[in-house]
């Protein structure tokens, strides 16, 4: 759940140069969030890309996807505010439930772990579960699943989804692998989005020092579980139609 704060504007220079920042302070999941997004970014990127959205007729499913700390949920937020017209959800309703988690398991080279130590990654969600609420949501209002942080578990049929541009946010969505790549046709469009391997692993433990973990806990949480699921997006992700790569907080449309 993310509680939005107005944005204001602010001017920077680099180089002499004057540069024009929109700045959003949100709470996302329950943590204080300062965003930064460059306004040539937004003008240049991102609204051309919301208006040929809503040039479509009909209801139009986009997935967003991108490895874990790269700025999908604050990116979502600000794609909602640039038209009235566009929906963000979030994938993670679809984790398995808890009681699943605990009583079943998954193989991982050669090893079987117990599912709900491995909470987050691929094998933890519901797909078939996404894939049959994605199909409704093509022709219908549907209501979506979220994940509640303060019970950290999933509450069922809590949004109720409308809005004729929907984006859909994820880490696994454009996944090339079994059961995952079923849900690729579903969509519409695409949007992958990429980040230094080196920044994603100090932003993923900063924020579970930011959480509550001491440093030696947040690198050890990351060895253990962001760092895999981290590699797998980067190196099974589909093609998406649209494919930015984020450097110094910056936009780049790659292939352009």
């Amino acid at each position: 759940m993310s509680l939005l704060i107005c944005p204001f504007l602010i001017e920077i220079r680099y180089g002499g140069i004057k540069v024009a920042i929109i700045q959003f302070d949100w709470v996302v999941n329950g943590l204080p969030v300062q965003v930064q997004y460059d306004q040539k970014d937004i003008d240049n990127l991102w609204k051309p890309w919301i208006q040929s959205l809503e040039a479509k007729n009909g209801r139009t499913i986009v997935f967003l996807a991108a490895p874990p700390g790269a700025g999908k949920s604050t990116l979502l937020l600000l794609l909602e505010q640039l038209s009235n017209r566009v929906q963000g959800l979030g994938m993670d309703g679809f984790h398995y439930s808890n009681h699943y988690l605990e009583t079943h398991t998954t193989q991982r080279k050669g090893k079987s772990l117990l599912l709900k130590s491995i909470k987050g990654g691929p094998e933890t969600f519901d797909v078939d579960g996404l894939f049959e609420k994605i199909s409704q949501m093509k022709s219908q209002d549907v209501l979506w699943p979220i994940y509640d942080r303060t019970i950290h578990d999933v509450i069922k049929d809590q949004i109720h989804v409308t809005k004729d541009i929907i984006i859909i946010e994820g880490n696994y969505l454009l996944l090339d692998q079994e059961p995952w790549n079923q849900l690729y046709p579903l969509c519409d469009t695409s949007v992958l989005l990429h980040e230094d391997l080196k920044v994603l692993k100090q932003r993923l433990i900063q924020r579970k020092i930011q959480g509550g973990l001491t440093k030696e806990e947040a690198i050890k949480f990351y060895e253990k579980s962001d760092k895999y699921n981290v590699n797998m997006v980067c190196a099974h992700s589909q093609s998406a139609n649209l494919d930015v790569y984020i450097k110094n907080g910056r936009f780049y449309r790659i292939g352009q």
